[in-house]
């Protein structure tokens, strides 16, 4: 969890070498972004969790559920 006025403030300070982020406390930010001139911040549109990697991790994830649940009723004898 960040403060986002905290940051601004940290960076153009220079207290803070550089940050990044994918979620804001307001989605989607305001038209007037006043993180938008930061300097040594990347803001990206919430797509962290859409790559090719989080995809796979995801698919993994839910295959190992359906798998843990087809063995525990197997196991306990219940049909599905």
């Amino acid at each position: 969890i960040v403060d986002e006025a905290a940051l601004a403030e940290a960076l153009t300070q220079g207290r803070l070498r550089g940050a990044a982020l994918d979620v804001r406390e307001v989605e989607p930010p305001p038209a007037e972004d006043p993180l938008a001139q930061v300097p040594h911040l990347l803001l990206t549109p919430h797509i962290a969790g859409l790559t090719e990697e989080a995809g796979v991790r995801v698919a993994v994830a839910v295959a190992e559920g359906v798998a843990k649940a087809l063995q525990s009723a197997a196991i306990n004898g219940e049909g599905w």
